[in-house]
């Protein structure tokens, strides 16, 4: 959970990266998305498995050969509607796809932005983040803190429209009423205030 006098630092993500995609899935869930120096919590994720996966086979924008390409870690971009789906890549043996539907951003973490698309103008998304290894610049990378995951916190459903899918609960988010109660010690305190660096959420809600 939030706890009082948040501190925020680089996470290692050497070995979560690699780990198969349903574990790096689950590992990053709370963790901290820096890109373009915005950060926004990790609150809404789908795994895409690149072997035996209709759902990431079928997409027009992802294939085998260009996701084995990436090393894991590595950001995975393709266009919807006018806007860039974010993906990590992950898994060393088994390669697959975190995707990222919603982060939380605000001086606590409080507002959920509302879908990808949001989630990717927010972070001001382009061509040219693809294939960038998060951790290798500052823009880009990854941030943990205090929070912590608590039993009950997480849920899992199937895939969000798709016509194509495997049968398994392969969405994972933490519903904004459970994580709003772990947040209120942050709100209610004055130490909890993001690095200055981090501080220019006040004129991004969307």
């Amino acid at each position: 959970m939030y706890s009082v006098g948040m501190v925020m630092q680089d996470y290692n993500l050497n070995e979560l990266v690699r780990l198969n995609p349903l574990k790096a899935a689950y590992n990053l869930l709370g963790k901290i998305l820096v890109i373009n120096s915005r950060p926004g919590r990790i609150v809404d994720i789908e795994v895409y498995c690149v072997l035996n996966d209709p759902a990431c086979h079928s997409h027009k924008y992802v294939k085998e050969k260009d996701i084995k390409a990436l090393e894991p870690g590595e950001l995975f971009l393709y266009p919807v509607h006018g806007y860039w789906m974010l993906n990590i890549v992950v898994g060393e043996t088994r390669r697959g796809l975190v995707f990222i539907r919603r982060v939380s951003v605000g001086k606590c973490f409080e507002d959920y932005l509302t879908g990808p698309g949001i989630v990717s103008k927010y972070y001001a998304i382009n061509r040219e983040l693809n294939g960038v290894k998060l951790g290798s610049r500052e823009e880009a990378r990854i941030v943990s803190d205090n929070f912590r995951l608590e039993p009950g916190m997480v849920k899992a459903t199937k895939r969000v429209g798709l016509r194509k899918d495997l049968d398994a609960r392969l969405r994972f988010f933490i519903p904004r009423n459970i994580y709003r109660r772990f947040i209120q010690d942050c709100k209610d305190s004055t130490d909890n205030v993001l690095p200055r660096r981090y501080n220019i959420l006040n004129s991004t809600k969307e």
